[in-house]
């Protein structure tokens, strides 16, 4: 079964499945935990943002970063309206939702720290293209992300011996490099698919493949997976393929032809 559903589904390597055995843990919640100290230290370099965090998912590290950057409390009109005010002057904290920044500064050719130094925080998931079977990071200044760490644990995210999550996430910011594969494997799934009848397919910005199908979506999927093949339905007529690193060349000719058979 060649699966295009997400990079969500790769398989931990080797490299990693060591580096949680060996990894040095201790009590993360009290910032006790080496491997986690130096996976967002090694984050926050990459970044260049001054702090990192890990936190077991990708939407907990959104909804950290708000809770972050925002006031807990009922205010008045009148407080919210003087907010509204210095916010118009000055501007509001901007968080990004980078769930695959790597993926979009490898598409721009440029580094991740050129995202991250436009906001106040940016969240980027090491488990999508990179590979690790968990684990997101929160990045940000110190100040902020010292504060984030106590939001982290009153959203249900604190892990105590946290090293052995945090050690494949070490071995995975090794794979930024190869994303370049992924994107190039997309762009020859999106021209095979795209001459097959009864699909169109725009050439895509990073690993994800969007097809839109002249049936609907969830018929053309079943069709597929009796082939062989797993991608999502994206809407009616739209089913989303992403390559990732568990999916190699000859899966992608093989996908379009067993989605060629299958139309």
């Amino acid at each position: 079964m060649i699966d295009l559903r997400s990079d969500t589904v790769t398989k931990p390597d080797d490299a990693m499945r060591e580096a949680a055995r060996d990894a040095a843990v201790g009590d993360d919640v009290y910032g006790e935990d080496p491997t986690v100290n130096e996976l967002q230290n090694r984050v926050a370099d990459i970044l260049d943002t001054g702090a990192a965090l890990l936190v077991p998912s990708g939407t907990m590290g959104n909804q950290v970063a708000v809770r972050t950057h925002a006031e807990r409390g009922v205010i008045s009109p009148d407080r919210i309206a003087a907010t509204a005010d210095a916010a118009h002057e000055l501007g509001v904290p901007v968080h990004l939702d980078g769930a695959r920044l790597f993926n979009a500064a490898v598409a721009h050719d440029v580094s991740a720290a050129d995202y991250a130094e436009h906001v106040t925080t940016v969240m980027c998931c090491l488990s999508k293209g990179l590979g690790a079977p968990v684990g997101s990071m929160l990045a940000g200044p110190e100040p902020i992300i010292e504060e984030a760490r106590h939001h982290r644990k009153l959203f249900g995210g604190g892990m105590r011996q946290a090293g052995i999550v945090a050690a494949p996430g070490l071995a995975a910011l090794s794979n930024r490099g190869r994303l370049a594969e992924d994107h190039r494997r997309a762009d020859r799934l999106a021209a095979g698919l795209d001459r097959v009848d009864g699909l169109a397919v725009e050439p895509p910005e990073t690993n994800i493949v969007l097809v839109t199908t002249d049936r609907p979506a969830e018929q053309v999927l079943g069709r597929w997976r009796d082939g062989g093949v797993r991608a999502s339905q994206f809407g009616e007529h739209t089913i989303r393929c992403c390559t990732h690193w568990d999916v190699t060349d000859d899966d992608v000719d093989g996908a379009i032809d067993a989605i060629r058979n299958a139309s």
